[in-house]
């Protein structure tokens, strides 16, 4: 199992403790962070979910995704570059 793999097994199984659904969508968003070496913004993570499952996901919903990823403590925002990093 690859360390992407691994995090978002451990992030599913805490999403279920927490009562709350970690969705494909989630996973896939969450998946971007977990893959960077670098801080990635919203715009970011649009381009690489196209990318990954050569889909196109709204902003907009990207940024909702990322406000539940940090309600879980599976993100941080970066507030002075408002760009997203995976927890350790």
């Amino acid at each position: 199992m690859n360390k992407v793999e691994t995090v978002i097994r451990s992030a599913d199984q805490g999403c279920q403790a927490n009562d709350v659904c970690l969705t494909v969508k989630r996973k896939q968003v969450l998946a971007g962070p977990v893959k960077s070496d670098k801080a990635l913004s919203a715009y970011d993570l649009v381009d690489f979910y196209k990318e990954e499952s050569d889909a196109i996901i709204p902003v907009m919903l990207v940024y909702r995704i990322l406000e539940f990823l940090e309600k879980q403590h599976l993100v941080h925002k970066l507030k002075l570059e408002s760009k997203y990093v995976a927890c350790s």
